[in-house]
Formats: structure tokens, sequence, C-alpha cells
């Protein structure tokens, strides 16, 4: 899905390709940019609001984004595709053999420290309808690597697409260019009551604090831009976790996240998807934390940008 790159460092072609072997794969379109560093978003390392990890690419070498897309010869002999980060490699003058990617995008602006791979599978509709492949990379080159090629697929049937890599380096746009929060209220709860569906009925539940105070805060969260990197033209979804929503009391320290409110039951590490198609409607969650609930003003953070600031009264 193309997502547009920071000008003026993004190099953006339609290409051919060239295929060594019988490949179902055309490239049609390929984003291809530089960077020094990325930003860690991982919450499991770190807390991303205010002690945040960066990838650093060193002083010799440079971090190579590459977003592509692909047209796939369907027929009723291929129902799918599926290419894993073995077989998703870079060539370049000076490299012993191709290397693999040690990143992929599945959201934007994310980068996740993980091998990039394609799989698409064919539309129900075929031939009347087709479906593309996408494949988002980050690769570690040598600084000054100016052209490199691409390599996707098994050895006997591989694609080759020739690209040419940016000379400035770049970063990638910040998180709060595809999802706004706004907190509409803070307040100090005793006791939050839980019920769940267990089994025949309902479970209920109590959470109480055996130590500091219990803060609830109401957002409304809007979507802005599409950031799901494998979504089709039209199809928009942005992604992410309750505890990427930091709560930063008076004493600009973090509060710690107890759960999101999932209609009765408290969920840490919650993961929310909002899906829209031309345009997306605001949503509104409840949020609890646990601090010393002291009164005064606290920021709010999604991620590592502050959203917005909200008061809690004495």
């Amino acid at each position: 899905m193309r997502i547009s790159a920071p000008a003026p460092f993004a190099l953006t072609v339609a290409l051919a390709g060239t295929a060594l072997a019988e490949s179902p794969l055309t490239p049609t379109e390929v984003t291809v940019t530089r960077h020094d560093t990325f930003i860690n978003y991982d919450t499991d390392t770190g807390i991303v609001c205010c002690a945040h990890q960066v990838y650093l690419s060193g002083a010799d070498a440079d971090f190579i984004y590459i977003d592509a897309d692909f047209d796939v010869a369907w027929s009723e002999d291929l129902d799918s595709v599926s290419y894993n980060s073995r077989e998703i490699l870079l060539a370049y003058d000076g490299a012993e053999e191709p290397i693999q990617s040690w990143g992929r995008v599945a959201y934007m602006p994310v980068v996740e420290a993980s091998g990039a791979s394609v799989r698409a599978r064919r539309p129900r509709d075929f031939p009347d309808e087709t479906v593309p492949a996408f494949l988002n990379a980050v690769f570690t080159v040598p600084n000054g690597i100016a052209t490199a090629t691409l390599l996707v697929g098994p050895e006997e049937a591989r694609i080759s697409v020739p690209i040419t890599i940016p000379a400035g380096a770049t970063e990638m746009p910040p998180v709060t260019d595809y999802l706004t929060f706004t907190p509409d209220a803070l307040q100090i709860v005793d006791v939050i009551e839980t019920s769940e569906r267990r089994g025949p009925g309902e479970l209920a539940g109590q959470i109480t604090a055996g130590t500091g105070q219990i803060l609830a805060l109401d957002l409304t969260v809007q979507a802005l831009v599409n950031a799901d990197m494998d979504a089709d033209p039209g199809d928009n979804q942005v992604f992410y976790y309750n505890t990427a929503i930091a709560l930063v009391g008076p004493d600009g320290a973090p509060l710690a996240p107890m759960g999101q409110d999932t209609g009765g039951a408290i969920r840490n590490d919650y993961s929310n998807s909002i899906s829209w198609d031309t345009e997306s409607s605001p949503n509104t969650r409840r949020m609890y934390y646990l601090g010393s609930g002291t009164p005064g003003t606290y920021r709010v953070f999604y991620l590592t940008e502050e959203v917005g600031q909200i008061n809690l009264a004495p």
C-alpha cells in the first residue's frame, strides 16, 4: 500500500523488473528511503513515552526501507503466494552474498525487528477480481551504497528488481500523522467493577488499589489516514495497543498502565483496530492507571508524542 514518504529523499519508481526464472510477481511501484535511526515503538522495551529504545545504523552503515507493490499472475493453478525472509534478499556491489532483511513495517510508522515476508491469496471472484502482494522490508547496508537489487522468491523462480537508494537520510512520519487522542476526563476511582461472560453465566469481579490510587482516563480516538501497509486502496485501518497510551503525572513520572475497559473486562496489552472506507468516526475509550493521585496537570502520550493535557482536581 502506498503511503506518502517524506520528501525529498523518497524515491518512488514504476518498475518492470526481471525474473531469473518464472515468477508470478510483477513490481508495480517501489519506494526506497534511507535512514540513520528508527525508534523502537515496542511497549515491551523501555517506556516508549519517556525512555524508549532507538535502533542505530552506526557510522559506517545505513538502514534502507523498501516498500514494494506487486501484481500477481493469478491462475487456476496459483491460489496463493508466500515468501519468507530467506526468500527476500538484497544484493549490492561489494556484498559477498545477498543479505536478508532484519525489519518489517506492518503499520506505519512502526518498524518491527522481524524478517519481512510476502503473502497473498487469490480472490474469490477471480478472474473478475485481482489482489496485489506487498513487501515492506528493512535492510542494513554500508553507507555510500547507491544502487542495489531486490530479490524475491526461491532461487528457481525469483524476480530481480533494481532499486536506486536516495543519498540523503530521512525519518519516518510521526505517529500522530495516523491517530489523534483527545483526553476528555480524568478522575480517581475507588473500585473498578468487572463482569465477564464465563461458562453459562456472568463472572463478576472488583479491582481495588492495594497501594496508590486508580485513575480513569476517558479518551476520544480519531483515525486520520491509513497506516496498514498491506491494505488495498480504499481499505483503511489503524492499529494500536492500550499500552501505547501513557499518562504522565505532575511529577513527570509515567503511571503504571492497568488496562483498557473492553465492555466489562479490563485488559492490558489490548489491541485496538479502526477500519473505515471514506471517513473514520471518533471512538471513545477508557484507560486505567495506577499512581499517586496527586492533583494537577497530567500529560497524555501516544507512543513518543504528547497528544494532550488534562487536570486532576483535588
